[in-house]
Order: structure tokens, then sequence, then C-alpha cells
């Protein structure tokens, strides 16, 4: 005997309230009637439209033939005796709405892959609660419905939305010494016929770029150093490209990707507080605190103080993934490893800890920040700054 369900599977996968308490429940071991596995897909359409906040709108038609279909054969199933007790009509039309949304809909979204590819997280019924909609729902008869999916953030740029970026930076102090160094390398690199250094002049301007005059090179090189000032043991300089970017470019983080990560962050201050209270088992007050963090509420006390700060990382890093896709910025290999390098010598200087250097994850992470400094520093590079 087979149980009736209490709960709707609405796609992607989704569960919702539906039928009565106490309604007769469809047996776990069984199987649905093969006809509704194979409900064919061309019974529905599926039109997609965007939302606010990176989600799709998804309008959905379900044929009058397969809604008579699938009333049909749950019908029929309970006329052979296959579930516990005697389902009422309303029991019976919630089972094949259920089956619709289930399986036949399902089916027609996975043959469109240009909606299935964009797709992310749960699909939910938009504007409509479960039960109006079985209140409406007639075998026999055509079924619309609107469901809401959140969508990966499709970002197509142009070089204008982040090129120049309006910056204002504090004026770094001269440096006399390092404006010498370039001069000396500058020169070093144009020599004269004779082997002879040119001197700092129109004719080594030429020579650097046609048409260059020495005024423009030293105006040049004199804003290359105070970039690279600003930069030099001060966050403040990637802190303004990042805020410039984020104002210059409109990013929508869908409500998934943030909860996730939500969760991710939570889920590591809950472990933190349990390893506190289990490292001092006579704490009383440290095992209530971890304690208290097991609760839904708790997650969303969180959240509500977390959550902008999670979306605007979020928002940075695909607006910095999408400059680096535009532009083509990949970092060199061998700088990489390098970097790694001197960062797994440092991290063993200040913590007396050595990292494992074949830790996938740990080169991975180290990887993705410096893509994220290199694309930075692109920027940064390439931002019309006014020094404050």
């Amino acid at each position: 005997m087979r149980n009736l369900p209490t709960l709707l599977s609405i796609v992607l996968p989704l569960s919702v309230a539906l039928l009565p308490a106490g309604a007769p429940m469809r047996s776990t071991g069984g199987e649905r009637t093969q006809e509704v596995q194979l409900c064919a897909a061309a019974g529905v359409s599926i039109a997609v439209s965007p939302l606010p906040q990176s989600a799709r709108l998804l309008e959905i038609e379900i044929s009058s033939e397969s809604t008579a279909e699938a009333y049909a054969l749950v019908k029929a199933d309970a006329d052979a005796g296959a579930f516990e007790g005697t389902p009422t009509d309303e029991e019976l039309r919630a089972e094949a709405l259920s089956t619709l949304l289930s399986g036949t809909v399902p089916e027609a979204l996975a043959a469109r892959e240009d909606i299935t590819k964009e797709l992310i997280g749960e699909a939910s019924l938009h504007e409509e609660g479960p039960a109006a909609l079985l209140s409406r729902f007639v075998p026999g008869e055509l079924l619309r419905l609107q469901m809401r999916s959140d969508a990966w953030p499709a970002l197509s740029l142009r070089r204008e939305q982040y090129m120049a970026l309006p910056l204002t930076l504090p004026r770094p102090a001269h440096n006399e010494t390092k404006l010498q160094q370039v001069w000396d390398e500058l020169r070093a690199r144009y020599p004269l016929e004779d082997g002879e250094l040119p001197d700092l002049d129109d004719a080594l301007a030429t020579r650097v770029a046609d048409g260059l005059t020495f005024e423009a090179l030293d105006t040049m090189v004199r804003d290359r150093l105070k970039r690279e000032s600003a930069i030099e043991g001060d966050a403040k300089a990637y802190l303004a490209v990042e805020a410039a970017l984020l104002e210059a470019l409109s990013i929508e983080v869908p409500q998934t990707l943030l909860v996730e990560r939500g969760r991710q962050q939570y889920s590591a201050v809950c472990t933190r507080a349990r390893d506190a209270a289990a490292a001092a088992p006579d704490d009383e007050s440290l095992r209530k605190e971890a304690a208290s963090l097991l609760s839904w509420e708790a997650f969303q006390s969180y959240m509500a103080k977390e959550g902008d700060a999670i979306e605007r990382a979020m928002a940075l890093s695909f607006a910095l993934q999408a400059v680096a896709d535009t532009e083509g910025v990949k970092p060199d290999p061998q700088a990489v490893d390098d970097n790694f390098n001197m960062y797994w010598v440092e991290f063993k200087k200040t913590h007396n800890v050595e990292l494992d250097r074949e830790d996938a994850q740990l080169r991975e992470r180290f990887e993705a920040e410096y893509m994220r400094d290199t694309t930075l520093r692109f920027l940064l590079d390439h931002a019309a700054v006014e020094w404050a």
C-alpha cells in the first residue's frame, strides 16, 4: 500500500505543505506509474524573463492533456487500492499536481539547457501559495503557474564602465631616491649609439614613445611613483578602487548564493565556539554560548549583522572576475609560485607553523587572492587619480 504525500515537491526542488494533516500517505517503497514518469515534456511550455536581484521568472503552462493524464493515473492507482485509506478528490488532485511538478515540469525544464545552465538554488511559487494553486487545479484543463528561481549574475561589461575609475588618494611623500632610480633604469634601457647614457630630455622621451615629450614623460613617471607609494603598506588605495568599482557597476547577488555564503561563515563561527567549549569543559559560559548559536534565530541575527558585508564581498568578487575576463587578465604562473613561496615562508616566521604546500585548497585560495590583487592593481593603474 502506498501513502499520499503531505508535501508537494515543486521543481529544483522545493517542498511546500499542501495536504491537510492526517491525509492518506503513499508508502515510501511505492514507485510511480511508468506512464507518469514518461509524461511528455511536450505537454509543458516554459517562458523565462528577468526579475530583480538576479532572479528569473518561470512562466509555466501545463497542457490539459497532461493534467488529465496525471489525474487519471493517480485515480487508477487509488481504485486499485494502491493507497492507504480512501483518498478524497482534493488529495488525489494534490497527488496529481505533485506528480506534474516533481516529474513532468522538471523533465521539460531539463530539456531547456538554455534555462537550466543559469538557474541556481531552489525554485518557488511566485506570488501564489500552494493552497491557492491546488484550489484552481482542474484535471483536464490547462494549468498556468509562475515560479521564481535565482540565477547566476550575467555581467557583460564595457571598458568605459571600469577604466579611468575616479579615485581620490592622499598625496604620498616625494621620494627623490626612487625617482632617481627610475631615471637611471630608463637611461640604461635606451643608451646612445656610442654606449653613453642619454640626457633627460625630449630625445630620450621620443625613444620611449613616438611624439612623447620629456615633460609628459616626467609627469607619467612621477604619477606612477605616487601610485606605487600609495599602495605600499597601505590598503586605502585598494579600498578606494573597490568602492569605485562597485559604484560604477550594478551587481545583484542572488539570494541563494548570499544565504549559502552566510551559512558557510556561520558554520565556521559555530565550530570555533564548539571547539572553545570543548577545550574548557568546566566553563559553563562557553558551553551555553556554543549551544545558543544552534538555532535559526541565531543565524538570522548573524545575517542581519553580517549580511551587508557578505553581499558586498560577493558583489566585488563577481565584478573583479568580470573585469579580469573582459581584459584577459592572467597572472604569470612563475610570479604566482614565487609569491606563494614567500607567503609560506612569512607564515612560518609569523606563526611558527608550516603550511602544507601540497594542499590544493590552500593553493586555490592563494591563487584567487593573487588574482584579485592583480585585477585591483590593473584598475588602479588605469584609474583617474586625484591626489588630495
